[in-house]
């Protein structure tokens, strides 16, 4: 089984920046590159030239595409910002025959632009990326990225801010690297440093020098004894390692089921939180509109009564209306009775009580009833 990795780490100064740039361009002497394969070292994404077409350093690189950059023309930048990342690539050692290195190459350089590429004037955020093949162990690359965000910022929490981006960064490079029959590395599993130290210093003093052979040079002995500690020393490293990552392996397994079985239970717990507070939502919702709908009843209820009290109070004005009509008509007619009795009895004395008060009461009636009703002259 064959894995890829992919490492990144943070540049915070323009010292350890430049440390970097040495040992990636072989400006300086590298112990554990092999000189007679440094012609297999090349740039797959270069530094840009100068004026003078004299290619750039790391630092003067980055401090051109700082002045490049809208927002620190009017800014500096942060004592504590992280610089750029320094992102080193490669694969399994021993698969170098069964991977296609040059198409690898092209690959992990369209990851790295697809990954970080987002400045808002379009250029990229990859200043530079060195392949070496002469260095023990295998081939591998060395890139250099400004972390510049969406407003044209230096900004490292946009991309490696959480765990979780540094994860499924890992898993990104992974499944570009699919391609190659190469597999993502088993996710929480690590390997130190230190771990690795402790185990050379006690293989050192575990295997014994072999014998010199009857007749041998001293310098042949020399050299047959540098040849056997290499193959001991690799067989004895290679033997470790597969039992140290079986473990590791084993302990990474365990740990994703734990992980997987926390993080199913979240979500569930945060599925049903949501699904509650829906259903309160909801039910605020068609509360809060009943509630709209029995107060439009409510108005509409008022609106009416309000309108049959204006009716009740004009029946109640025409009922005393014709009530006080009805009274007059009446005394009209009482008046008109007496009349005819007097004038039965005494005609001229009739006639005046009529000239008194006849014009008064038709006054009156006039104004209290529809005109068709006195039109006629009382009959004398």
């Amino acid at each position: 089984m064959a894995y890829c990795f992919m490492h990144t780490e943070k540049i915070k100064s323009f010292s350890n920046m430049g440390a970097r740039y040495r040992h990636n361009y072989r400006t300086v002497e590298v112990k554990n590159a092999d000189k007679s394969l440094m012609d297999q070292n090349h740039e797959v994404i270069p530094l840009p030239s100068n004026e003078n077409g004299e290619q750039m350093s790391y630092k003067q690189a980055w401090e051109q595409r700082i002045k490049e950059l809208d927002y620190y023309k009017t800014h500096s930048v942060r004592k504590n910002a992280v610089l750029a990342y320094e992102i080193v690539t490669t694969f399994s050692r021993g698969r170098i025959n069964e991977v296609n290195v040059e198409d690898w190459k092209k690959q992990n350089a369209e990851w790295l632009k697809k990954t970080f590429d987002v400045a808002p004037d379009g250029k990229s955020n990859v200043l530079s990326m060195v392949y070496h093949g002469d260095e023990a162990g295998n081939v591998h690359c060395h890139a250099l990225v400004m972390p510049i965000d969406e407003q044209g910022k230096l900004n490292a929490r946009r991309f490696t801010g959480k765990p979780s981006q540094l994860t499924e960064m890992q898993s990104s490079y992974a499944r570009d690297m699919e391609r190659f029959g190469l597999e993502r590395g088993i996710q929480n599993s690590r390997a130190k440093h230190t771990d690795i130290k402790r185990f050379y210093a006690a293989l050192n003093k575990n295997i014994e020098a072999p014998a010199i052979k009857q007749g041998e040079r001293f310098g042949d002995y020399i050299e047959r004894t540098k040849d056997y500690f290499k193959t001991q020393m690799a067989a004895a490293y290679k033997k470790e390692l597969d039992e140290r990552r079986k473990g590791q392996e084993t302990l990474a397994r365990q740990r994703n089921m734990e992980q997987e079985a926390i993080k199913k239970e979240l979500d569930a717990t945060q599925r049903l939180a949501y699904e509650t507070m829906r259903e309160l939502h909801d039910s605020s919702t068609k509360l809060k509109q009943k509630r709209a709908d029995i107060e439009y009843e409510i108005e509409l209820l008022q609106k009416k009564r309000n309108s049959l009290r204006g009716d009740i109070h004009d029946a109640e004005f025409d009922l005393q209306v014709l009530k006080d009509s009805s009274w007059k008509s009446q005394e009209y007619d009482r008046i008109q009775e007496n009349l005819e009795l007097l004038r039965g009895e005494s005609p001229e004395l009739a006639e005046r009580v009529e000239e008194l008060l006849m014009p008064e009461i038709e006054i009156e009636v006039t104004e209290e009833q529809p005109e068709e009703e006195i039109s006629e002259e009382p009959a004398r």
